[in-house]
């Protein structure tokens, strides 16, 4: 196992993110009034400077039911949106349980055609 931190990085940022992005659509328009949440999002983004891009794959090649668990509650405790938009918070936190399931059978798949490629 090559270990989850980048994966959590990345996560964390898209996260982090979503979290802004709701903030500034709170109100179902973008304005200059959102120009506050520019350092929130600047912060979100910089955690991205400590990525190895070049490991996020083969991390996320991997991923244990554990490391699963791990990466959706880190992902549900940054996710922070609006109380009007608590609802599409729980839509999205199951979303990504789903495409964690998703990228684990599609990164498997992936392995069966090079397999069979070889043959």
């Amino acid at each position: 196992m090559a270990g989850i931190e980048n994966v959590k990085l990345v996560l964390s940022a898209v996260a982090e993110s979503g979290s802004v992005a709701g903030s500034v659509l709170a109100d179902g328009k973008v304005g200059l009034s959102d120009v506050q949440y520019l350092p929130q999002l600047f912060l979100a983004l910089k955690g991205l400077s400590a990525v190895n891009f070049k490991e996020v794959f083969p991390e996320s090649k991997d991923l244990s039911e554990e490391e699963k668990q791990e990466l959706a509650a880190l992902f549900k405790e940054k996710l922070e949106l609006p109380a009007s938009e608590a609802s599409v918070e729980e839509i999205v936190e199951q979303g990504l349980e789903v495409l964690l399931q998703a990228v684990q059978a599609i990164l498997g798949l992936i392995e069966v055609v090079k397999k069979v490629k070889q043959l």
